[in-house]
């Protein structure tokens, strides 16, 4: 199960940062652009911190073991890039 989890967080991961690289490509030049990117990154990288540190209480706790770090970290930074797209597909959809 999750091997499986893995796999679908591993396809979701390189979805998000190929509509990640669409959206700066489509916005090279564009101050609208830099500023929906800006507020994007505040929403992503805290929730992934905090992501990030569930992941580290319950790898402390020993409810994680060494095996599958890897793939709750992969699950972990999957859901990150996530908020991240949606953060940027809502703001896109917000500020036009």
């Amino acid at each position: 199960m999750l091997d499986t989890l893995t796999t679908v967080s591993g396809f979701l991961l390189l979805a998000t940062i190929f509509y990640w690289f669409h959206f700066l490509d489509k916005n090279k030049n564009d101050e609208r652009g830099d500023h929906i990117v800006g507020k994007a990154a505040k929403i992503s990288f805290s929730s992934l911190f905090v992501i990030m540190g569930i992941i580290t209480v319950f790898y402390t706790t020993e409810a994680i073991t060494a095996d599958n770090l890897f793939n709750y970290m992969l699950i972990g930074l999957s859901v990150g890039t996530l908020i991240h797209t949606v953060s940027l597909f809502l703001y896109d959809r917000k500020y036009q």
